[in-house]
């Protein structure tokens, strides 16, 4: 069976929603389909052979923190952004009638777990962001890779981003594309001298502290949740997440 899921209140989505629907019933494909709001609430994980994303890339990113790890994802694109995106809309028949009966390939790609102040935050497919919550404001910090302090300094963010995160934010910023098996940590805007990135290995301790008496720091995963953070983050490797991979 296949889960459709996405932020079906916008008409663009549900539009493609609809003619999704349409294709499936078409060609008598299993599915079902609900809002990405209420993916947790569902009790029938152990039926669904993949699920699928409407939208763009931050409703495949939500999707991602929201599912059971093991359900291989794929997205439809009609968003802003639709880098992560595979499949284009005019690509759904198909594409999907082979995804519905079993015909793909997936890969594994690395998360992030970020613990902040103590708390765990929700698992991470591009990045954690680290920033003042004061627009235009920089933030003072000290960061450790596997316990010995390698930078401190002033900067206006640091980006921590897996293989898939290098490509989006990161890049952007200046980081270099990496591949699995490696995180990146970018300070962006940094005082000094431009800094270069910092590769480290997946299974790296990276520690970024707060400096400064009065520092108002935030947290920000895959670019939505919001976390006030007072002390410190701890990133390492969390669980991997299956998309599907397709020629």
């Amino acid at each position: 069976m296949l889960f459709l899921t996405g932020h079906f209140e916008r008409p663009k989505v549900r539009k493609l929603l609809e003619k999704t629907i349409g294709m499936l019933e078409k060609n008598k494909a299993h599915f079902e389909f609900g809002n990405i709001a209420g993916i947790k609430n569902k009790k029938n994980y152990s039926k669904i052979l993949c699920a699928i994303a409407i939208g763009g890339d931050g409703t495949l990113l939500r999707t991602a923190r929201e599912i059971s790890e093991k359900i291989p994802i794929v997205g439809i694109g009609c968003g802003e952004k639709n880098f992560l995106m595979k499949i284009k809309p005019w690509e759904i028949e198909k594409k999907l009638v082979e995804i519905a009966k079993g015909n793909f390939k997936t890969e594994e790609k690395e998360r992030l777990e970020t613990i902040i102040d103590g708390k765990k935050a929700p698992l991470a497919l591009n990045e954690a962001l680290l920033v003042n919550k004061k627009s235009g404001a920089i933030i003072k910090y000290k960061i450790k890779l596997n316990g010995k302090k390698i930078v401190e300094n002033s900067a206006d963010g640091i980006i921590v981003c897996t293989s898939t995160g290098s490509t989006g934010h990161a890049l952007s910023a200046g980081g270099k594309k990496i591949p699995n098996g490696f995180f990146e940590i970018l300070q962006y805007n940094a005082m000094g001298k431009k800094p270069k990135p910092i590769i480290a290995k997946a299974n790296s301790k990276i520690e970024i502290t707060c400096l400064g008496k009065y520092a108002e720091c935030e947290t920000i995963i895959d670019g939505q949740p919001r976390f006030k953070t007072e002390k410190n983050i701890i990133i390492k490797k969390g669980k991997n997440i299956k998309l599907v991979k397709l020629n």
